[in-house]
């Protein structure tokens, strides 16, 4: 829906916006929680109840849109068809291919910090629940400052800019890794949230600047996939990982992260020549 309801020049302040409003939810929302449980007259059905609520409220939010929807002429593809045609479309498209592989990478690292600080906080840090909030809210006050370093940017989105945000990551993963110190992995959470936001809020905006309306619901289907698709795989792997090599994990995963980072480079400027 965006790209019929925003103009070009505003979707990148549009998604950092969009972006930045999920990221005080995530810091918000405990702090609700731990409100409403010093309520003592409100019990479990009471909390889904409000819940549901919520959820009501923000149908109705969806519903008071209202917008033009592009309606295509052509006939309806099946399944097949429709997968065919938008990977021959994404093929075409090299920013495309590189933004749907980075989202990947990105994805599976991720998890795979996340995985750590659990660990870190349990057989480090003296098993304080406090501090695990910490390093989750940490993440999150870095992502609302990467919305808002997107939602005061004047210019669009270039892809090139990815690589400096995910080579900052990467770089924190390895300082955490290699400094096991909670204030050092404190700052590198607040860092890696950053980044993770804005590679996420330009990877929106360049997907809807560059991709024909016809095949939006497609690309980002993709994009989603990749995003999702693996890190199931990279939870269970650096599950076992962490387990051996404790707060060392981050190192590995910066490695791979820095690996998987020039790789992706080198691929799209193949395919990029090959295009032309």
């Amino acid at each position: 829906m965006i790209p019929e309801l925003i103009v070009l020049a505003a979707r990148q302040r549009f998604n950092a916006i969009s972006n930045t409003l999920l990221d005080l939810a995530n810091i918000l929302a405990p702090l609700l929680g731990g409100f409403l449980l010093t309520l003592h007259w409100l019990n479990l059905r009471g909390f889904l109840l409000i819940n549901g609520l919520s959820f009501l409220l923000s149908l109705g939010l969806y519903l008071s849109i209202r917008y033009p929807p592009h309606h295509s002429t052509q006939a309806t593809l099946g399944i097949k068809a429709s997968l065919l045609t938008g990977w021959r479309y994404v093929w075409q498209r090299p920013i495309l291919i590189e933004t749907i592989a980075l989202g990947g990478l990105l994805n599976v690292m991720y998890a795979a910090f996340k995985l750590v600080l659990p660990y870190d906080v349990q057989h480090i840090y003296g098993g304080q629940s406090a501090r695990y909030s910490y390093l989750l809210i940490a993440m999150a006050v870095g992502g609302i400052l990467g919305g808002l370093r997107l939602t005061l940017a004047k210019r669009l989105p270039r892809h090139q800019q990815n690589y400096g945000d995910l080579g900052l990551l990467a770089g924190m993963l390895l300082l955490a890794g290699a400094f096991p110190n909670y204030w050092m992995l404190l700052g590198s959470s607040v860092v890696i949230g950053f980044c993770y936001t804005c590679f996420d809020i330009r990877a929106l905006t360049i997907t809807q600047e560059l991709t024909d309306p016809a095949y939006l619901g497609r690309m980002f289907g993709l994009l989603f996939l990749a995003m999702d698709a693996f890190q199931p795989l990279g939870s269970f792997i650096f599950g076992f990982v962490t387990d051996e090599l404790g707060n060392a994990t981050l190192l590995l995963v910066g490695s791979c992260f820095l690996i998987g980072l020039v790789g992706i480079y080198q691929g799209y400027q193949r395919l990029a020549r090959r295009s032309r």
